[in-house]
């Protein structure tokens, strides 16, 4: 939300570092963890499962869409950006057996 209103202030540098900055800080601590014990709990299976690569894909589109909408100040491309929220929702969709 922050960023989004940075990009509707028109002020793309602050809103992509306060969008990516953390995420990316993040990563690098992570990388140099050993996670493999939290592949088997319960957390870490939902993360595996319910995150693939088009999930993430997905939401990566819907904040563009939401960004390109906010740096125009188009407030109805803001709310179908929201569609990032079928990204982050893709854990709730029921699983085939």
């Amino acid at each position: 939300m922050i960023s989004t209103e940075l990009m509707w202030r028109r002020h793309a540098r602050a809103a992509l570092l306060v969008a990516f900055l953390p995420s990316a800080l993040a990563t690098a601590r992570v990388l140099r963890c050993d996670l493999s014990s939290l592949r088997n709990t319960k957390r870490g299976r939902s993360v595996v499962e319910h995150m693939p690569p088009a999930a993430q894909a997905v939401r990566l589109f819907g904040q563009a869409v939401t960004w390109r909408a906010a740096y125009r100040h188009r407030r109805f491309g803001v709310t179908a950006g929201a569609e990032d929220l079928v990204g982050w929702s893709h854990g709730l969709l029921p699983t085939r057996s």
